[in-house]
């Protein structure tokens, strides 16, 4: 397997039934990882951050990190 790393990061996000905003729920530096991590959150779906509910049916997808983000310092946030 080819490892596909990416200069800026991935951000792992997710977005609920009936929204239109994908939120992030983690932080890497490579594409293998990021794609790790949400076939761990599909098997064991983590509760939302923000109130502690259940997510209804999140969709995750890997979103590559932008150099603004960069700039704005992601890297120097906590990670998840």
């Amino acid at each position: 397997m080819k490892k596909y790393i990416l200069r800026t990061g991935f951000k792992v996000c997710y977005k609920e039934q009936g929204s239109n905003q994908y939120i992030r729920h983690f932080l890497t530096r490579n594409y293998n990882d990021a794609i790790y991590m949400i076939n761990h959150y599909k098997r064991y779906p983590p509760n939302s951050r923000e109130d502690n509910h259940k997510l209804k049916k999140p969709k995750w997808r890997a979103i590559p990190v932008t150099i603004k983000e960069i700039q704005d310092g992601i890297w120097r946030e906590v990670p998840f």
